[in-house]
C-alpha cells in the first residue's frame, strides 16, 4: 500500500517525542510490522512498552537508544545532528543548556537572526508593529485588518493595524503564502546597533507605557506587576544585570518550548538608579 503522506522531516520539529510519535504513525501506515514491539527489539529495549513510555514523557532517550533510532529511520548525518540536539535541548535540566543547545538547533536549520536595519526601523516606530509580528508566530490570520486590530487589548484602529501589517511586508519580515496567510520570515529579531538612541528610546517608552496601562486594564489574575527597591555596588548592579539578561532567555525559551500558547504578552524589565553615588560608610 503506498503512503502518499510525506514524511516527517526531523527539521520542522523542536519536540523530538513529536518528532517520533509522527515517524511511527507514518511507517505504521505502510509497514505493519512496525510495532512498538519491533522497535523495542531494534533499539535492544527489554519492553515493547519502552517506545510509548517514551513517547509519554515518562523515560529520557539515552545516548545509546538515540544511535538505534538514527538508524531505525534512516537519517542522514545531518538529520542525525539535528535529531541528537532536539534531544539534548529537549532533556537539558537547566535554562543555560536549554539555550545553548537552542542556539545550535537553529543554526543547524539555517536560520539566521533577522537584522531590523537602521533604514527599516519603521519596523519599531509603533509598539502594535512588533506585537502584530509575535501574533501571527502563533496565530494563522490572513491580512483582515479588523480581525487583527480587534484581538489587542484595547483593540487597535483599523488604520493601525494596516499601517503594521504594510510596514512588516515592506520590510520583509512577513510575507503571504499560498493559503493567504500571514507567515513571519523568522521568529528571531535582533536590533541594528546603528539604530538612532532617540528612535530606541521612543519606542521602549511606548511598551513602558503599555506596562501603566496594564495595572488598570487587568485584573491580577492576568498580570504580574511587582518591583524591589535595592542597594546595591557596582559589582552588585553589574550581577544584577547578568541576572535579568539570564531570566529574557529563560522567557525566550519558555516561549519555545511552550507550543500551546494562545496569546501575546508584552514583559517589560527595568533597572535603575534612583539615587546618586555615595561611599559606604566604613
Amino acid at each position: 500500500m503506498e503512503n502518499k503522506e510525506q514524511k516527517p522531516s526531523v527539521f520542522d520539529y523542536t519536540e523530538y517525542r513529536t518528532f517520533l510519535e509522527d515517524s511511527y504513525k507514518f511507517f505504521r501506515k505502510t509497514k505493519p510490522f512496525f510495532s512498538y514491539r519491533y522497535i523495542a527489539q531494534y533499539a535492544g529495549a527489554s519492553s515493547p512498552g519502552w517506545f510509548p513510555n517514551l513517547l509519554r514523557g515518562r523515560i529520557n532517550l539515552t545516548s545509546i537508544y538515540i544511535v538505534k533510532i538514527i538508524q531505525l529511520l534512516k537519517m542522514n548525518s545531518r538529520e542525525a545532528e539535528y535529531f541528537e540536539l532536539l534531544v539534548s535541548y529537549n532533556q537539558a535540566g537547566n535554562p543555560d543548556e536549554k539555550e545553548h543547545y537552542l542556539e545550535k538547533i537553529i543554526s543547524i536549520r539555517g536560520i539566521e537572526p533577522i537584522l531590523v536595519l537602521a533604514k527599516d526601523f519603521e519596523y519599531l516606530s509603533k509598539w502594535y508593529t512588533s506585537a502584530i509580528r509575535e501574533l501571527l508566530l502563533v496565530n494563522r490570520l490572513r491580512d483582515n485588518c479588523d480581525k487583527i486590530a480587534s484581538m489587542f487589548i484595547p483593540p487597535l484602529s483599523i488604520d493601525e493595524a494596516r499601517e503594521a501589517i504594510d510596514i512588516l511586508k515592506k520590510t520583509d519580515l512577513v510575507h503571504t503564502d499560498i493559503h493567504g496567510h500571514l507567515v513571519p520570515r523568522n521568529s528571531i529579531i535582533k536590533k541594528d546597533p546603528s539604530v538612532k538612541s532617540t528612535k530606541w528610546k521612543k519606542f521602549m517608552k511606548e511598551k513602558i507605557n503599555l506596562g501603566i496601562k496594564a495595572i488598570d486594564h487587568f485584573p491580577k489574575e492576568q498580570r504580574d506587576i511587582s518591583e524591589v527597591c535595592i542597594p546595591l555596588s557596582e559589582n552588585g548592579f553589574a550581577e544584577a544585570k547578568e541576572e535579568v539578561d539570564k531570566l529574557r532567555k529563560k522567557l525566550l525559551v519558555l516561549s519555545e518550548k511552550d507550543k500551546s500558547h494562545n496569546r501575546v504578552f508584552q514583559c517589560n524589565i527595568q533597572l535603575f538608579p534612583l539615587t546618586v553615588k555615595f561611599d559606604a560608610e566604613n
